[in-house]
C-alpha cells in the first residue's frame, strides 16, 4: 500500500505551489511540491493546469513512444482515497481530505440524514436534488474555492455536461466558466482565449472521458488505446499552438485505475451477517469502504471482517487512518468523523465490495481506483513551457 506524500509529492503540494508563485498565500499544514521551480511559475504569463481525470503513471507506461510518456516528468501521488470526488476537491481547495471532508462517492451528510452522491449533489437513493432538501454545496463543501485566492484573470474549462453542475459553479468560483463539447473544440477555445486576451492568468481544464472509458472497458482495452491516441495527439497540437504565448502548462491526473473482475467484486448481499451489523449503506468507495457500524456490533463486525474477509481487504479504524496521515495533515474539518465513518475497508490486489440500493445497477466496472496500490495511487505531473 502506498500512503500519499503530502511532504511534498502530492497533489496539494502542487497546488500549495501554485499558492506561492502566484501570491496567494498558502497552508501552513502543506509545503509547496518538492523540485517545482516556483521562479519559473511566477514568471509565466499564463498558466494551464490540465487534469486528466484517471490518467495515472502506470497509463502512460503502457504507451512508451506517446509524446506524453515521452515528456519529461515527476511522479506525484494523489490524495486518499484515490478518486475524483476527494482529488477534484483537493486540486480544487488546494487543501487534503481531512481539511474539506469530501471522503468518496457516496457521502453520509447528516446535516440532511441521507446518503449523497456528492459531486453530481443528490442523494443516493432516488437521486434527489440535495437542494430541494435545503442543502447547498458551499454547507457542504465549506472549503474556500483556490481560485478564488488567485491574483490572476482565472478561466475554468469543463465539459458542457458539467459545466454548470452546482458543484463546478461552487468549486471553481470566481473563474470564467466555459462548456466544451470535445478535445478538439477544448484544444481551439484555450488557443484562442490566450492569443486574444493577453492579461495574466490560470486556466483550470478537465477532461473525464478516459476515466469514463476505463471504468466500462478496463484499463488495457483497445478502447482505451484509441482514447489515449487522442489525448496524446491533442497534447502535441496544444503545446504546438501555444507557442509564443508565454505560457506553462501543467498537466497531472486526479488518480491512476487499475482492472478488476466479475470473481474479485465482493458483495455484501452475499454477507448478511455482516450487512447486519451496519447502520447505513457502505458509503466512500468500492476499494475504501466506510462502515458505520451499530455500537453493539463492532466486536462482531470485526471478528467477521478479519477472519471471512481476510483474503480481500485490511479494516481499519476510521480514526486510524486520519492519525496516520492517510487524509493529510492539518486539523481535521468539523464532519470528517462523520462523513468517514467508524471503519474502512481497504481492498486488497484488485478487489472491490459493494452493496446494491432499491433501482441500482449491479456494479460492473471493468477498471476500478479508490485504493491504494502504486497503480492508482501515482499520477505523473509535465511541466511544458510554450514561451
Amino acid at each position: 500500500m502506498i500512503k500519499p506524500d503530502y511532504h511534498g509529492g502530492s497533489l496539494v503540494n502542487l497546488m500549495q505551489s501554485l499558492r506561492a508563485a502566484l501570491g496567494t498565500g498558502g497552508s501552513d499544514a502543506c509545503l509547496p511540491l518538492t523540485g517545482l521551480d516556483l521562479k519559473e511559475l511566477a514568471a509565466a504569463r499564463h498558466i494551464l493546469l490540465v487534469v486528466i481525470d484517471g490518467l495515472g503513471e502506470n497509463v502512460l507506461r503502457q504507451f512508451p513512444d506517446s509524446s506524453l510518456a515521452r515528456a519529461s516528468r515527476r511522479i506525484l501521488t494523489s490524495v486518499f482515497p484515490t478518486t475524483t470526488a476527494s482529488a477534484i476537491t483537493s486540486l480544487l481547495t488546494g487543501r487534503p481530505p481531512r481539511q474539506h471532508a469530501v471522503t468518496g462517492w457516496f457521502q453520509w451528510l447528516r446535516e440532511a440524514g441521507v446518503v449523497a452522491t456528492i459531486l453530481p449533489f443528490v442523494t443516493r437513493a432516488g437521486g434527489v436534488d440535495l437542494r430541494k432538501l435545503g442543502l447547498s454545496v458551499p454547507q457542504v463543501i465549506d472549503t474556500r474555492p483556490f481560485l478564488a485566492d488567485v491574483e490572476r484573470t482565472c478561466r475554468a474549462w469543463l465539459p458542457e455536461a458539467i459545466v454548470n453542475s452546482p458543484y463546478s459553479t461552487t468549486l471553481t468560483a470566481p473563474a470564467v466558466r466555459t462548456g466544451y463539447a470535445s478535445l478538439e473544440r477544448l484544444g481551439e477555445g484555450l488557443v484562442q482565449q490566450l492569443r486574444l486576451q493577453p492579461e495574466p492568468s490560470l486556466t483550470w481544464i478537465y477532461w473525464p472521458e478516459l476515466d469514463s472509458c476505463m471504468h466500462h472497458e478496463g484499463v488495457a482495452s483497445p478502447a482505451t488505446a484509441v482514447l489515449f491516441e487522442a489525448l496524446d495527439e491533442w497534447w502535441v497540437g496544444l503545446t504546438r499552438e501555444l507557442a509564443g504565448t508565454d505560457s506553462l502548462v501543467l498537466l497531472t491526473a486526479d488518480h491512476g485505475h487499475i482492472d478488476t473482475a466479475a470473481d474479485r467484486h465482493v458483495r455484501l448481499e452475499q454477507h448478511p451477517e455482516l450487512r447486519d451489523c451496519l447502520t447505513l449503506p457502505l458509503c466512500g468507495e468500492p476499494r475504501a469502504a466506510s462502515c458505520y457500524v451499530r455500537p453493539r456490533a463492532r466486536q462482531r463486525f470485526e471478528d467477521y471482517v478479519t477472519t471471512q474477509l481476510a483474503g480481500y481487504c485490511t479494516l481499519l479504524p476510521a480514526a486510524d487512518l486520519v492519525a496516520q496521515g492517510w487524509l493529510g495533515p492539518g486539523e481535521s474539518h468539523p464532519e470528517l468523523d462523520s462523513r468517514l465513518g467508524d471503519y474502512v475497508l481497504l481492498m486488497k490486489d484488485n478487489y472491490v465490495i459493494k452493496d446494491t440500493l432499491g433501482d441500482e445497477r449491479p456494479f460492473s466496472f471493468a477498471g476500478v481506483h479508490s485504493g491504494a496500490s502504486r497503480e492508482e495511487m501515482e499520477v505523473p505531473l509535465i511541466v511544458q513551457p510554450c514561451g
